[in-house]
């Protein structure tokens, strides 16, 4: 990963949390399930603990490792039906839901993983709830748009909408889920907010040089967006596309730090940022 990725210990307790949570559904195997669930990089929970540090919070309690399981098991609801769509064949190191278990019942498992966040975020306020209200909203509105979307080819601006909607959306909602919680007021939450999909936009962008300028070494394949029509900010570039979009991912980072000048200058801001950087220079 070219960094050690920050609260391992916060991210192990939202492993636990989804295997005590976990789905029991006929003809899923709960071996690979479990896998599925705890092998992720965690981005997203990490993003909202560290979130919570910077905006002033100081002991992670229930709630908060509920609301990170809450927004990680979104996140791997999505990628069940993204799979569905795509046709993938791996994820995670796994073979993928459909290939394994076809695609009726990784439906369910998808539809099934949306029930459990729903619940784990149940007792965390109205304002989280809203949160995660328009964090699941786009990202459904940005797949929408990628499925309707008639043109092999698409342009820049295009491709950043997708981004910002299936992407970033969740990220900027981990961000600003933290500073709830954390207490925060109505500007810093904002603030958070506004970061994460700034890192949301860096971090999409640096997977898409990576789809097309990956190789074994980075651990990504290349070329899936092509094969799929999917919206790749490197490819719609054209060119020197790969280098300008790592050129973007850069400013949307820096755009993330501007918006949080003025928060103290602590240690959990300090991971943050770090975590924001590593987003816009990693190789895999």
């Amino acid at each position: 990963m070219g960094i050690e990725l920050p609260c391992e210990r916060e991210a192990d307790l939202v492993r636990e949390r989804l295997l005590d949570t976990r789905p029991e559904i006929p003809g899923i195997p709960d071996e690979w399930l479990s896998e599925f669930l705890t092998d992720g990089k965690y981005v997203r929970p990490r993003l909202l603990f560290l979130s919570y540090y910077a905006a002033g919070g100081e002991v992670v309690g229930q709630d908060v490792v509920d609301a990170a399981a809450s927004i990680e098991l979104i996140h791997c609801a999505s990628l069940v039906h993204d799979d569905i769509l795509d046709d993938a064949e791996t994820r995670r190191g796994l073979l993928s839901a459909p290939l394994l278990i076809g695609e009726p019942l990784s439906t369910l498992l998808g539809d099934a993983l949306f029930t459990e966040a729903f619940w784990l975020g149940s007792n965390l306020g109205p304002q989280v709830a809203q949160l995660t209200r328009e964090g699941v909203q786009d990202m459904i509105v940005g797949e929408a748009r990628e499925m309707v979307h008639d043109d092999p080819d698409w342009e820049p601006d295009e491709a950043e909408q997708v981004a910002r909607e299936k992407t970033a959306s969740l990220l900027g909602t981990a961000c600003a889920t933290g500073a709830v919680l954390a207490e925060a007021d109505e500007d810093i939450r904002h603030r958070f907010r506004r970061f994460g999909v700034q890192i949301g936009v860096a971090f999409q962008a640096v997977d898409d040089v990576l789809d097309v300028a990956g190789d074994d070494e980075t651990g990504k394949p290349m070329g899936i967006d092509a094969r799929v029509g999917a919206p790749n900010l490197a490819r719609a570039l054209g060119g020197d596309g790969a280098d300008e979009a790592r050129q973007i991912a850069m400013e949307r980072v820096e755009r993330a730090f501007e918006l949080l000048a003025p928060i103290p200058e602590t240690e959990g801001k300090k991971r943050l940022l770090d975590l924001a950087e590593f987003v816009s220079t990693r190789e895999r």
